[in-house]
């Protein structure tokens, strides 16, 4: 290999495989991790429900329609870890990459 070649591989940045290939981040969807991907948590008080203190995620889709329907929604208090796109019941993203290729796809080209 010729010693400019050597010299410009040295010269290559090192990034994460989730950078890359987003699908590939495989961390649960904690509280932490569902705030770092743009979700914003929403209490309800036992005024509001009825019953006891709960929260729980959201993150809306297109927040300009006017109809405002589609939305990410975490179950009370994040228990499962689970996310569904909301007000369908399927399909369930259970992962940071689901949710970042989802919002990938949403965004389009």
């Amino acid at each position: 290999m010729e010693k400019e070649t050597v010299g410009k591989i040295e010269q290559l940045t090192t990034v994460e495989l989730n950078e890359l290939v987003p699908y590939a981040d495989d961390r649960e969807l904690t509280d932490e991790v569902l705030e770092e991907l743009g979700f914003n948590r929403v209490e309800m008080t036992m005024e509001e429900t009825g019953a006891e203190d709960f929260y729980y995620y959201e993150l809306e889709l297109f927040p300009n329609d006017i109809n405002g329907d589609l939305t990410l929604l975490s179950d009370d208090n994040n228990k499962t870890k689970v996310v569904m796109l909301y007000p369908y019941e399927k399909p369930e993203f259970k992962t940071a990459g689901g949710i970042k290729t989802l919002l990938m796809a949403i965004q389009g080209e």
